[in-house]
């Protein structure tokens, strides 16, 4: 079989990489349709090709000049106009779309695809960017959109209730749980950067839905002495407006307590950041469904989420984790007082996330189950 993954922007880097690999192991031909590849891109290609179709120009250009955003823009109207050409060429069975860039452009052209091969959507985010796109047109066109596609995919039970509430037909839909992502390992930890205390880990791109304000005021409100055997590391990059972060930081006079490491982190470093970890914390306001925590969960690492379907679905409270209540500050600093103070509640959750982990299904079967999808569908059309 052959199958087009389209990701313009290449918003789910490891995602793709893991799908597409698992995908063209079982004797596919699968090419991914993205954006320019960046330096510190991961895409492991061993069974599959990449095709940089999207935003070449822009992508060369500084993020910081303003007229990036317009040029990436007509880029975007130019790339899905021309997209068409590209996939009659590859002639694929099923062309899989993982993000939709802009809806209300990308309408407009999904029939021309179809006429190629049947349209699949993986909803990674019901709530369209999470209602805080980087421009305001992302959100227009979303519910219609949906509807245009022959079938689409979710990961979460909760997920599919909501793509319900947007009319879409229950048979349309599909849920196939995301899989854990694995990072290269790092050979070893510099044991001059481990801190004789308590590690508690805020990780990932960092953006407004992610709540790290929450677990900022969370910290500030934990005993002086708990703080004194702590450090907050934030990795990742830094997506909130410039200056935003550093002032909440500065205004909670929390300075001291805390390892900011705000820029994008290579997987070795990854890995031995989360090695290094006590305790993550997910004290996130929305979400769906979340590569961090797929990353994470082998660690075996004490974890504290916010009570939201993407995490009840894995987490278990008290069992391999702590839920607390979204955008509650002070349930989560009692929680993280709990977890600080006491080793053996650590040392619980976390062998009930590796429990967790070794449950969670495996690329190989996410594979099979999502061709399985791809041939009822071909079959139905």
């Amino acid at each position: 079989m052959k199958i087009a993954v389209i990701d313009p922007s290449g918003f789910t880097p490891p995602y793709d990489d893991q799908l597409c690999n698992a995908l063209g192991s079982l004797d596919n031909e699968v090419k991914l349709f993205t954006r320019k590849l960046r330096k510190n891109d991961c895409f492991n290609q061993k069974h599959y090709s990449i095709d940089e179709h999207f935003y070449r120009l822009s992508e060369s250009l500084s993020k910081s000049n303003i007229l990036t955003k317009y040029i990436k823009g007509f880029e975007h109207i130019l790339n899905v106009f021309t997209l068409s050409s590209k996939l009659k060429e590859f002639a694929p069975d099923i062309i899989h779309f993982q993000w939709c860039s802009i809806p209300a452009i990308d309408s407009i052209y999904l029939s021309s695809y179809k006429k190629t091969a049947p349209i699949i959507l993986t909803v990674h985010d019901t709530n369209a960017f999470h209602g805080n796109p980087t421009s305001k047109l992302q959100l227009f066109g979303w519910g219609n959109i949906l509807k245009k596609f022959d079938h689409l995919i979710v990961h979460t039970n909760h997920s599919k209730q909501q793509l319900l509430n947007y009319e879409v037909v229950n048979d349309k839909i599909s849920v196939v749980q995301h899989g854990i992502i694995e990072l290269n390992k790092s050979k070893h930890i510099d044991s001059k950067i481990i801190e004789q205390k308590i590690n508690i880990l805020f990780f990932g791109n960092i953006k407004e839905y992610k709540g790290l304000d929450i677990l900022l005021k969370a910290f500030d409100l934990l005993p002086v002495e708990v703080k004194e055997k702590s450090l907050l590391t934030i990795a990742g990059k830094n997506s909130l407006p410039r200056g935003e972060l550093e002032r909440l930081i500065n205004n909670l006079s929390i300075n001291n307590y805390i390892n900011l490491r705000l820029e994008y982190i290579p997987d070795e470093e990854v890995d031995a950041i989360i090695k290094m970890a006590n305790i993550i914390v997910f004290p996130y306001k929305d979400i769906d469904a979340s590569g961090v925590l797929m990353l994470t969960l082998p660690y075996g690492k004490a974890i504290i989420a916010s009570r939201l379907n993407a995490f009840t679905e894995i987490i278990r409270h008290q069992e391999n984790g702590l839920l607390v209540k979204p955008d509650n500050v002070i349930e989560l600093s009692r929680e993280l007082e709990k977890l600080v103070n006491d080793g053996e509640l650590r040392e619980k959750l976390g062998a009930g996330c590796l429990e967790t982990a070794k449950n969670i299904p495996s690329w190989e079967n996410i594979s099979k189950r999502t061709i399985n999808i791809y041939c009822n569908l071909k079959n139905k059309i």
